[in-house]
């Protein structure tokens, strides 16, 4: 596994978290909770370099966090 692609893909779920944290102030604390739940084990298996949550986090949650830096 490409050293770099484990590092972009840490920094986009930090981002992702980040984001969720700050922009959920109006969703159920259960719901967000379950969301950063969610996204923490993702992080962890991204340490572990599970290639699955890898791809998802550039396929899914790159153009995410793309979509909402443009609004």
């Amino acid at each position: 596994m490409d050293e770099i692609k484990v590092e972009i893909a840490l920094e986009i779920i930090q981002l992702k978290i980040v984001h969720l944290l700050k922009n959920n102030k109006g969703k159920d604390k259960n719901t967000i909770r379950k969301e950063l739940d969610t996204l923490i084990e993702e992080r962890e298996k991204i340490y572990e370099l599970d290639e699955e949550v890898i791809k998802k986090v550039y396929d899914v949650y790159l153009e995410e966090i793309k979509n909402n830096k443009e609004d």
